[in-house]
């Protein structure tokens, strides 16, 4: 767990996981957390780093979407109103973990990693994929789903002390339940995984309702929209500005334009599946887990007629 005090407005407070961020904007009339780490601990260690930030209560949780290395320390801030996607889940029932979705997928995908380990992979990377899989398994000892309980469409404010909190509805992206959150007095987009920092490719999750074609148009919204200025926090990966969304957009348009290209020579979704790789973005993290389930969720979104 990592504090970094931007301003005396804004902390921003990066995990273990991947480097998630939980960002923490003081309005003057009670704080706004933004994103609440992978898991208890990382939560639980933050809690000091932001009494020290400020002495304002956390007034409102924010969660970009629901995937619990976004969510897992809701349960922390006891008083705080938690607000979400108006297509959040509700109820323990329903989606509660990241993906792989349940404690018992996420052992099952260590043990994977640690008995079939791709040797195309570098090492490095596969140790930085099973220490972050362990870490958000350590982290849900006394987890407890604690879902929004205001759910926002895109359009929606949030005016408190002399800071207004604007909400942007980006799904499909990520998943079906994406929001932005834009902070105009700071220059400021908290993304989650809408945008990923640099060295990552984009991540579309198809079993959380996720999108491809969803996701490049978001980005080419926010490219159009956002002052050249603006300070973007990526779900994963380090801050920075524009060039985040530009090189997110790099990699959908090299995929799209890709699977297109093979459509038109005749080619299979069976032929192009696991064998069409887009060189430029190989060593990119998750780029070996998730680009053979993009390739087939461009071709499917992409089909003639829909």
């Amino acid at each position: 767990m990592h504090p970094a005090r931007v301003s005396d407005r804004l902390l921003v407070i990066t995990g273990d996981y991947l480097d998630e961020h939980m960002t923490v904007v003081a309005t003057g009339d009670g704080l706004v957390v933004i994103d609440t780490l992978a898991t208890l601990p990382a939560t639980r260690a933050a809690l000091p780093a932001i009494a020290a930030f400020s002495r304002e209560p956390v007034r409102f949780v924010i969660n970009t979407h629901c995937d619990a290395d976004h969510t897992a320390g809701n349960q922390l801030f006891t008083g705080a109103t938690i607000v979400g996607h108006r297509h959040a889940p509700r109820h323990d029932q329903e989606r509660v973990f990241d993906d792989p979705q349940s404690v018992a997928d996420i052992q099952q995908f260590i043990q994977q990693l640690e008995t079939n380990p791709d040797h195309a992979r570098p090492a490095a990377r596969h140790r930085c994929y099973l220490d972050a899989y362990r870490t958000l398994l350590d982290g849900f000892v006394g987890f407890r789903h604690t879902p929004p309980v205001v759910l926002a469409a895109g359009g929606t404010g949030l005016a408190l002390g002399d800071i207004r909190i604007e909400l942007e509805d980006a799904a499909p992206a990520h998943t079906d339940a994406d929001l932005l959150v834009r902070v105009p007095a700071l220059d400021l987009l908290v993304a989650g995984d809408t945008v990923l920092g640099a060295g990552f490719v984009p991540v579309a999750h198809a079993i959380h309702g996720g999108s491809v074609t969803g996701m490049r148009a978001v980005l080419e919204r926010l490219a159009a929209s956002l002052p050249p200025a603006t300070r973007i926090i990526p779900g994963h990966g380090a801050p920075g500005g524009l060039e985040l969304i530009a090189r997110q957009q790099d990699y959908l348009d090299a995929l799209l334009d890709a699977v297109g290209q093979a459509r038109a020579q005749g080619r299979t979704l069976e032929e192009i599946r696991d064998s069409l790789q887009l060189e430029p973005f190989r060593d990119h993290f998750m780029y070996d887990l998730v680009h053979a389930i993009h390739v087939e969720m461009a071709w499917r979104e992409t089909a003639p007629g829909d």
